[in-house]
């Protein structure tokens, strides 16, 4: 994934990442294959740039609608998400340690594969373009907006009612 950043005064390339990401989910069918739930989600994001290494831990939840195509135990589907989060942030460089906590939004939209291990629980295998947006203002007065997007894999579970 590439991600950039942006201040009031200046704009650049925070270089390559890689993160994790689970899921579980609960929802309710609406309509037969339609569901409406919300997620949780834990993401947990590691990033290199010029020898610095940076690490994430991020909590959201998004409310989502889910259409699943079939009526087998392994149904595939399309489902959008968006939402608020949470974002808390360490870092160490040269012996000094920093910590910050702002406020995240966001929104994904994708398909996968639900394999259901009874009616009302699945494994859930997908991949989807997602968009995250975090804004806060450093020790400086410095306001910053940090703009993740781009494809991923998700692994999750979810529990149907």
């Amino acid at each position: 994934m590439s991600s950039i950043w942006k201040t009031d005064y200046n704009s650049g390339d925070i270089g390559k990442t890689s993160s994790f990401k689970i899921t579980p989910g609960i929802g309710y069918f609406l309509f037969k294959n339609f569901l409406v739930g919300i997620d949780f989600s834990l993401d947990y994001y590691h990033q290199k740039d010029n020898g610095k290494i940076y690490k994430e831990t991020t909590t959201a939840l998004s409310p989502f609608l889910r259409l699943y195509i079939g009526d087998k135990k392994v149904k595939p589907f399309i489902n959008g998400a968006a939402g608020p989060g949470w974002i808390k942030t360490k870092s160490e460089y040269n012996g000094n340690t920093s910590e910050q906590k702002s406020r995240l939004s966001g929104y994904e939209a994708g398909g996968g594969l639900a394999f259901f291990l009874s009616d009302g629980i699945s494994l859930d295998l997908s991949i989807a373009y997602a968009s995250a947006t975090s804004k806060f203002t450093d020790g400086s007065n410095v306001k910053w907006e940090n703009t993740a997007k781009g494809f991923g894999s998700n692994f999750g579970f979810s529990m149907y009612f």
